[in-house]
Formats: structure tokens, C-alpha cells, sequence
């Protein structure tokens, strides 16, 4: 499994790496579809750490991203048919005008196949669901997900 296999080769890197979007939302029991793409969030350090160690399975070099409503370090890999996007140092622009970047409060460790990963909580994802659900309206259904399984916890 590309999870276990990141875990395993991640150790290394210093920075702190995080599993987001529907993998972080699956690992922690939200009931939604699989994208068959793992999105991880680091530093800018991190982002240039952890392609030195993919760099076998590069689509992307790490490179500066910038859009009207996101910028990060931006790194693409392909490992076992899934496709691993790793960004440093994230920021995305919120509907109040805010330029928001990883809250370290809001990342906790979780168990998955017997070893310690990095996920955003529940409540730090169901708020970024709902500040970009205008941008793209499908992430609202996301967002009642996430609520549904924080409401069952």
C-alpha cells in the first residue's frame, strides 16, 4: 500500500508531513469517495526533502505554485498507480480574505497499519470544507460528511 510505503520512506524527513484531503478524511472513518490521490502537506524544506527521497517516482519537480486563491511548494509522484501530491508550506485563500496556513494545533497522529501517521483533526477539515465550498460547490457534501462522522464520535 503507497501509505505504508510513505511512512516507511518519509521517516527520515525532519519536517513534519501531514496526510490531508480524502485520505486524511478516509483514515479517520469519514465516508467518502477515495480521489486515488494522496495530498500531503509539509514545509518548503520538506517539500525539497521528500522529493530527493521520490525522486524515482517524479511527475512534477517541486516547483512555486501560486493561483488566486492557493500558493505552496507543489511536487507530484507516481508510486504504484497513485498519484502523491506533496506541498509545502500550503496557503489558501478563505472567503473572509484570509491567506490561511497549516495550524500545527490542528494536526493529530492517528494509527494506521500499525504505525503512527499525521492527519489534519476533523474539525480543522470540516472548517476548510466549508470556508472553500463557494469555490467548489462539492465540497459542501464533503463538509456534511465530515460533520456526520464528528457527530459519531
Amino acid at each position: 500500500m503507497v501509505l505504508t510505503f510513505l511512512r516507511n520512506h518519509l521517516s527520515v524527513v525532519r519536517d513534519t508531513w501531514i496526510v490531508g484531503g480524502r485520505t486524511g478524511l478516509i483514515l479517520q472513518g469519514v465516508e467518502v469517495e477515495d480521489d486515488g490521490e494522496i495530498d500531503i502537506c509539509t514545509t518548503k524544506e520538506g517539500a525539497y526533502a521528500i522529493e530527493k527521497i521520490l525522486k524515482p517516482y517524479q511527475i512534477d519537480k517541486t516547483n512555486y505554485q501560486e493561483s488566486p486563491t492557493f500558493k505552496a511548494y507543489v511536487g507530484k509522484y507516481l508510486i504504484n498507480g497513485i498519484t502523491v501530491e506533496i506541498m509545502g508550506d500550503p496557503q489558501k485563500l478563505f472567503e473572509n480574505g484570509e491567506w490561511v496556513v497549516i495550524p500545527k494545533e490542528n494536526v493529530i497522529e492517528i494509527e494506521f497499519d500499525h504505525q503512527r501517521i499525521n492527519v489534519f483533526t476533523l474539525e480543522s477539515e470540516l472548517h476548510y470544507y466549508q470556508q472553500t465550498s463557494k469555490e467548489k460547490p462539492v465540497r459542501l457534501l464533503t463538509a456534511t460528511k465530515i460533520l456526520e462522522r464528528i457527530n459519531k464520535l
